[in-house]
């Protein structure tokens, strides 16, 4: 059974996955905010069907940045990926990922589309240029 949900906002439809291993093909090309950290092996099982964003945790970044680290595999392969800090939302919990979150570490494709560090909901909420509200299929 997938802990798979899904919320509209004005960047467009977001999936919500406490686990990333719960992925599937439907979820490719889609904002999938998870609460597992950005870690290598939450970013290698998030490229099974690459998000148009990928929104994890940083579950308080830990030894040599192993917290954060699946943030620039997922630059290499140009997706676009940030973490809330691991004070601001609960790890594990979508939900509080995406309602309490304050992005605290981005990647350059994450930058290029304009995100900042600052609360999550707010930014994907509001509406934005043609690029950014175009990140998801309606």
């Amino acid at each position: 059974m997938t802990s798979a949900r899904t919320r509209s906002l004005a960047a467009g439809r977001i999936v919500l996955l406490d686990d990333a291993g719960d992925l599937a093909a439907d979820h490719a090309g889609r904002i999938v905010v998870c609460g597992d950290p950005a870690t290598l092996r939450t970013a290698r099982a998030l490229l099974r069907y690459p998000p148009s964003l990928a929104v994890l945790h940083d579950a308080g970044v830990g030894k040599d940045g192993a917290g954060t680290a699946g943030l620039d595999r997922l630059a290499d392969v140009h997706v676009p990926a940030v973490a809330v800090a691991h004070d601001s939302a609960r790890l594990g919990d979508a939900e509080d990922v995406l309602e309490q979150g304050r992005i605290a570490h981005l990647n350059a494709p994450a930058r290029a589309l304009g995100l900042e560090e600052g609360p999550l909901l707010r930014q994907l909420a509001r509406p934005r240029s043609a690029h950014v509200r175009k990140l998801s299929p309606a």
